[in-house]
């Protein structure tokens, strides 16, 4: 098929012109990245493909988010205690408002500040409705929580997270960070950690 006859075709179909474009973008972004890691730029390439990563998956939430607004909130599927208390968790960690993080749960506000006021209060000697898994009753289990966010955050090896926490008044070795990173389990000794 001549190149004219190619072009009359997706004039006569734009939306099919615009699919194949997105389809050609798609294969010239692979050959970009293909490209820069064939001259040894490795990092360059793994931003590109990053960046490409994150702007899916944003795009990703961001329909499900708006798939799942359509349903009336008595009838969304209920959020697990563990489920909760990662939505707390990133709340702190990013320093998300109440609001903010409603609007990314699709709960309201007052539905948030509940969690948080259950999860470190649990009244009438009930279970609180926010709470990690694996569950957190010791000194050790927080340092074990903690060092494990830490971790999937990215801060750094073992010695820098014992150093971060140290700062903090939390006394870790780094041989402790190690056996509690997920990477680094040798064995199941129980975390020794004391707070300065």
């Amino acid at each position: 098929m001549c190149h004219d006859a190619r072009m009359r075709r997706l004039v006569e179909s734009p939306l099919r012109a615009v699919l194949i474009s997105i389809r050609l973008f798609g294969q010239a972004a692979g050959f970009r990245l293909a490209r820069e890691a064939a001259r040894c730029n490795g990092a360059a390439a793994s931003i590109l493909e990053l960046c490409l990563a994150l702007a899916r998956a944003e795009q990703e939430i961001a329909w499900l988010a708006a798939r799942l607004a359509r349903v009336p909130p008595r009838h969304r599927p209920h959020y697990t205690p563990s489920e909760r208390w990662q939505w707390l968790e990133c709340r702190h960690l990013q320093g998300w408002s109440l609001d903010d993080t409603a609007r990314r749960a699709l709960v309201t506000a007052a539905t948030i500040a509940r969690w948080e006021r259950d999860a470190v209060r649990a009244e009438d000697g009930r279970a609180p409705v926010a709470r990690p898994t694996p569950p957190i009753r010791r000194f050790s289990d927080a340092v074990r929580a903690l060092v494990q966010l830490m971790d999937r955050c990215g801060v750094g090896g073992n010695a820098l997270i014992a150093r971060t926490l140290l700062r903090a008044g939390w006394r870790v070795s780094p041989e402790t960070v190690r056996r509690i990173r997920p990477n680094g389990r040798s064995s199941g000794r129980r975390t020794r950690a004391a707070r300065v």
